[in-house]
């Protein structure tokens, strides 16, 4: 009797810790007030963060589909780690949103198990990266956000200046990606927060142009070695819906 109950213990503790492996989504934590969820990692020993989105952020949308799908991110906060996933949209999101002064999506704020602000992202960030910074907050090492957390600077030129260099030299078959066009300049960088982790190998500049009685902003991604690169990102933006448009110089 002894023998099998403890082989039935043996292989309960067993399936508990390989649910925590393999999973097919990350175990966030429902959206717990800070103090509840101070309590529960200062209760198992563990490190957290919070992550802050919106249904109406973009890279957001961008990162649940990539970054939080990452097989060896969800496997390493499942394990060592608490999360907790916010809308700001929402009550709950509201209060931590104003307590932490987050004021751009997508952030992220790291946590040590007694609730002590270890460092934050404020930017989109890849899987590859976010497990590196995930392994140094559970293993309570300090974590580098520093290169995370730096603004994107763009390029704002004029319709005129765009079009002057463009005839500069032969630029046939060069193409660019359309990612949006915005009322205000400020409008790029809040929406578009984040997606200089997802097109490193590429630049981005902003097209202002004067219309009659208003100015309209274009973001555009460009420095593709060809069409077919061009066409990749383009089908990687419609899926997150942005509207996006293949351009040919």
């Amino acid at each position: 009797m002894y023998k099998s109950l403890f082989r039935y213990f043996l292989i309960f503790g067993m399936l508990c810790i390989y649910s925590g492996l393999n999973a097919n989504s990350v175990a966030f934590e429902n959206s717990q007030l800070y103090k509840d969820i101070v309590k529960k990692a200062r209760l198992e020993q563990k490190s957290f963060f919070v992550y802050f989105s919106a249904r109406w952020c973009a890279p957001c949308q961008m990162m649940n589909k990539t970054t939080f799908k990452d097989q060896n991110v969800m496997d390493y906060i499942n394990v060592n780690l608490l999360a907790v996933k916010v809308d700001v949209d929402e009550p709950v999101g509201k209060i931590w949103q104003e307590e932490f002064n987050v004021t751009s999506l997508p952030t992220m704020i790291f946590f040590d198990q007694f609730g002590n602000e270890a460092g934050r992202i404020s930017s989109g960030i890849s899987g590859t990266k976010l497990l590196g910074l995930l392994q140094d907050l559970g293993a309570n090492r300090p974590i580098n956000v520093y290169a995370h957390n730096q603004n994107t600077s763009y390029r704002v030129i004029s319709n005129d200046e765009l079009l002057g260099n463009r005839f500069i030299g032969n630029n046939s078959g060069v193409f660019e990606v359309q990612v949006g066009k915005f009322a205000a300049e400020k409008d790029i960088h809040r929406q578009m927060n984040g997606l200089e982790n997802y097109f490193a190998r590429h630049r981005f500049y902003i097209l202002k142009e004067k219309l009659v009685e208003t100015t309209v902003f274009t973001l555009v991604l460009s420095g593709f070695k060809d069409k077919f690169d061009a066409q990749s990102a383009k089908k990687v933006l419609d899926r997150h819906n942005y509207d996006a448009r293949l351009i040919q110089l």
